[in-house]
């Protein structure tokens, strides 16, 4: 049950972006809406959405509704049984997308680290070797 309650948590990333409306707003300063932080926070959000959405609309089943009569153990068994039965969407390639973008997110804020220019050339030579460990990981 702690899992669903954490999953909200990264929608923050979406909501963030209101906090830097109201900071450029207020400083007269002008923000670019279209840049690949602001977009790379965009998609992390919208995929969490998407898994929540898919969490409570196809694997819970309107569950949720009937909170004071169903036991936390009979969801779960209904959740579980949903979640395996599931044809057309895989949550797993949520996840998997999700791990991406986050990791591309990381490698994004690691440029602006000025003592870490030899690290992130020693990443820069073994990209291969990640993508290589991608490919097996998802084999």
């Amino acid at each position: 049950m702690i899992v669903s309650y954490l999953s909200f948590l990264p929608l923050f990333y979406g909501f963030q972006h209101l906090l830097d409306i109201i900071y450029t707003s207020m400083t007269k300063r002008t923000i670019n809406a279209y840049s690949f932080l602001g977009l790379l926070d965009l998609c992390i959000f919208v995929v969490f959405l998407a898994n929540i959405l898919i969490t409570y609309a196809k694997n819970l089943k309107g569950t949720w509704q009937d909170f004071p009569f169903i036991s936390n153990k009979d969801r779960a068994m209904i959740y579980v049984r949903n979640y395996v039965n599931s044809t057309y969407i895989h949550e797993e390639a949520l996840w998997v997308i999700l791990i991406v973008i986050m990791w591309v997110r990381v490698f994004y804020f690691l440029r602006y680290n000025e003592y870490l220019g030899k690290f992130i050339t020693v990443v820069e030579r073994i990209v291969r070797e990640v993508c290589l460990f991608f490919v097996f990981y998802i084999i």
